[in-house]
Order: structure tokens, then C-alpha cells, then sequence
């Protein structure tokens, strides 16, 4: 999260608007069942078209705001997402042309690669579910709830009672998925890593007949990647059914036990349908949240494998460079430079001095 919000304090102005587009939402959310309930209870249950079309009235003026509201949040979060995101693979590029060979061994360039496109595209989707949930989930559920308990604190037990099985299964799905979603990570890394071997030494394998034994390491590769999607597939699959299971069940028992208050005259008909409509808010809001959370999982492995790159502090250093080359000044030259390996201690090549004009042709030789 401090990788994001250090690249969130760019965009302050979209991130106040997409705020301000989550309560347009909510209003179409929130104000229907309530304007619905109104309808029923004071027009069609009391024979009062002029109460029906006043309610009709409303409604429809409460779902344009609602449209409006849902056009603009999909628009901030896009915006946001994908700015930021291409801020990260800008940055994370940068910081790779900083990097000595040696930087660049501890991850590898297939890494390096997977780290700049598959994790910044990770944290990109991450940040589209967080800018629509994280911001509208807390104020339909507070709101739903407070509604919930006007109308009926009795049956709000109901809804109360369905968020402590939600959570633990939210809790059990994210500490399943974590270490695995950092494995698939690795997956890809490896996956990237044979591709671009082929790719680059195609001829020195066709040289060698080596093609069979590099399908046969690229097929075990895939396998692997193929094995770790899936199991993350199942466990992300499994939120689903559960918490629909727990939402149908609290929704059985809500109608039951309104019917039996509207029986007893306690509610009305409109507010018992206003009350499963608020429920159905609050425990599919409950849905979109154990999502993000999943995400969450990935996103923070993405994150933490992105953050390492600019954590890493190049051995290179490089002289300011002249704006242009004067007349008759060598093209290359080198002052004594020195050669030092990771982890060695002492230097291998030291007082190398040389220089090379345009036309001129340098020869290295040996290792």
C-alpha cells in the first residue's frame, strides 16, 4: 500500500472525484427500495395513483443520479488505475537502465520483465476493484444498516449475524491464497525466462539439435504455471458459492420472519421488501470486499516484487555526460577504469585507458 499511495498523491483531483461519484451510486442504491416501499405501502396498498406516480416520479430522478454516479466512478477508477500503473512500469524501466550486470543477476532479465509488465498489470486490475470497492463498501454497508435497523431492529439480527461467517471465510481464502499467488509469480518468472531463451539462442539450438530437450523444459515450465493458476482459480471460485449459500439462507429466513410480522401487522408488505433489498446491499457488498481481498493477496506479492527494484542501489556510476562531443574528441574513451566481480575483493582489471574515434573499431579479447 505505500507503493500505491506514493503514487496516488499525483492524482489527488481524481481521486476526490471518484469519492464524490461513489454517493451518486449509493443514492440509486439505497433510495429505490425505499422510494419502492413508499409506492406500495402509500399508493398501491391505498389505492392512491396520484402517491404512485409522485414515487415513480422520484425514482426516476434518483436513477439518473445513480447512472451519472456509476458512469463517473467507472471512468475515476479507470483513469486511476492505469495512470498510476503506467507511473510504476515508467519508473521500474527507469531504474533497470541504473542497473550493472550484477543488479541485473539477482533477478534475472525474464524477472525483470515479468516484474515491469505481469505484476504492474496485477496491481493495475487490484487498484480498478479498489477504487470502486474499498470507497463504496463501507458507505453502502453503514447506510444499509442504518436503514435495516429503522425499519425493523429485530430482523437487522439477521444481517448482523451473517458477517462473522462471511469474514472467516474471507480470512481462510486469503491466507490460502497469499504464498500461492507468489508462486505463480515465480511460475511466470520461469515461463519468461525459457521463452526468452529460445527465442534469443533459436540458432545455437538448432545448431545443437537441442529443440526437443528445450519443448520438453518449456512444456514441464507451462505445466507448472498451468497447475498454479488453477489452484488459485479453485480458491478464488470457492468465495462465490459460499457466500451466496450464507446470503440465500439469511435471506430465507428474513422473508420468513417477515411474513410473520406483516401477518401480526408489525410491518407492512413495502417494508418488507425494502428490507431485503437493503440486506441484499449490505451482503453484496460483504461479496465485493471478500474479492478485493483476494486481490489483495496478489496485488501484495506484485507489490513486493516490484518494491525490491527500486530498493536495490546500483553499483554503476556514471560521469555526467557532455551535451555534445566537441570537434576531434574521441567517440568512446575510458580513464582509469577498473573491473571488480560481485563479492570478489580485489579488483580483476584495474588502469584501463583508452580511446576510440569515429571509424575506429574496438576489439576485446578473451573472457
Amino acid at each position: 500500500m505505500r507503493l500505491i499511495l506514493h503514487y496516488l498523491k499525483r492524482y489527488k483531483g481524481w481521486f476526490v472525484l471518484d469519492f464524490l461519484s461513489v454517493f451518486g451510486f449509493a443514492l440509486a442504491e439505497l433510495g429505490l427500495p425505499t422510494m419502492v416501499a413508499e409506492m406500495i405501502d402509500g399508493g398501491i396498498m391505498q389505492g392512491d395513483p396520484a402517491a404512485i406516480w409522485q414515487a415513480g416520479r422520484v425514482c426516476a430522478v434518483i436513477a439518473v443520479v445513480g447512472v451519472a454516479g456509476t458512469v463517473l466512478l467507472g471512468f475515476c477508477c479507470a483513469r486511476l488505475s492505469t495512470n498510476i500503473t503506467a507511473d510504476i512500469r515508467e519508473e521500474v524501466f527507469r531504474k533497470a537502465q541504473t542497473f550493472s550486470h550484477a543488479e541485473f543477476g539477482k533477478f534475472g532479465i525474464a524477472s525483470m520483465i515479468t516484474r515491469t509488465n505481469n505484476d504492474a498489470f496485477q496491481i493495475q486490475l487490484f487498484l480498478n476493484a479498489l477504487f470502486r470497492t474499498a470507497l463504496m463498501t463501507p458507505v453502502m454497508m453503514c447506510a444499509s444498516f442504518i436503514l435495516t435497523l429503522r425499519a425493523s431492529p429485530r430482523l437487522s439480527v439477521i444481517v448482523i449475524a451473517t458477517f462473522p461467517l462471511i469474514v472467516l471465510g474471507v480470512v481462510l481464502v486469503s491466507k490460502w491464497s497469499r504464498p500461492v499467488s507468489e508462486q505463480q509469480q515465480t511460475s511466470q518468472d520461469n515461463m519468461n525466462r525459457i521463452t526468452r531463451e529460445n527465442l534469443t539462442g533459436v540458432r545455437v539450438l538448432r545448431a545443437f539439435c537441442k529443440e526437443e530437450e528445450e519443448i520438453r523444459e518449456f512444456d514441464t515450465r507451462n505445466e507448472d504455471l498451468t497447475n498454479v493458476q488453477k489452484f488459485v482459480g479453485r480458491i478464488s471460485a470457492l468465495m462465490n458459492p459460499v457466500t451466496y449459500v450464507i446470503i440465500n439462507l439469511a435471506v430465507v429466513a428474513l422473508i420468513w420472519t417477515g411474513a410473520i410480522r406483516v401477518e401480526a401487522g408489525i410491518l407492512t408488505q413495502g417494508m418488507v421488501v425494502a428490507l431485503y433489498n437493503y440486506m441484499s446491499q449490505i451482503l453484496t457488498e460483504l461479496i465485493k470486499m471478500a474479492n478485493l481481498i483476494i486481490n489483495i493477496t496478489r496485488a501484495v506479492a506484485c507489490g513486493n516484487r516490484i518494491a525490491s527494484v527500486f530498493e536495490i542501489t546500483s553499483s554503476q556510476k556514471q560521469a555526467s555526460l557532455s551535451p555534445a562531443r566537441q570537434e576531434g574528441a574521441p567517440c568512446v574513451e575510458f580513464r582509469d577504469v577498473s573491473l571488480r566481480y560481485s563479492g570478489a575483493g580485489v579488483d580483476s582489471l584495474t588502469g584501463i585507458t583508452f580511446q576510440a574515434g569515429a571509424g575506429e573499431t574496438i576489439g576485446v579479447i578473451g573472457g
